[in-house]
């Protein structure tokens, strides 16, 4: 074995003992009862709830899915694969925080989530297309905060 191999192989057994650490560390903390194992000992928030949905939803489309369709139609189909599930993923969680805008008295109830979304990505896409005609002569970034607040206005209580 050259040095390199004897490197990478280092770097993983590193890797792999941290893995392993790890998992006994907080398996030993969270296996004082099955209510501590699958609930968190109820102690986690509603932010870290929903994150872990998620990615327990995206887990299993991102590990074999994608995989399986890069090696089936290419990598070009998978990358605008997973630009297609990002963009998704993006939209949903617009959608979330309008309906909890919505039900906090923040954002108007008289339009529907849906109606308030779909005005959100008109109003992106009206951005990046006027950005794209001037040649990107301007910064974006910039523009778009001189302009969201005008246009959150017609949303809010």
């Amino acid at each position: 074995m050259d040095s390199n191999t004897i490197q990478i192989l280092i770097a993983m057994v590193v890797y792999m003992a941290a893995v392993i650490g790890i998992g006994i560390v907080f398996a030993k903390r969270a296996n004082t009862n099955s209510e501590n194992y699958f609930l968190g000992g109820r102690s986690l928030g509603p932010w870290v709830t929903a994150m872990s949905a998620e990615a327990s939803d995206m887990s299993g489309w991102l590990l074999m899915g994608l995989p399986g369709v890069a090696y089936w139609c290419g990598l070009a189909d998978a990358a605008w694969t997973a630009i297609g599930l990002a963009i998704g993923t993006y939209f949903k969680l617009l959608r979330k925080i309008i309906s909890h805008g919505q039900q906090n008295g923040v954002l108007r109830n008289d339009v529907s989530t849906n109606e308030i979304l779909k005005a959100y990505a008109l109003f992106e896409r009206a951005l990046l297309y006027d950005w794209c005609l001037c040649n990107g002569n301007y910064s974006l970034f910039n523009y778009s905060q001189s302009l969201m607040p005008m246009f959150l206005d017609g949303f809010r209580v």
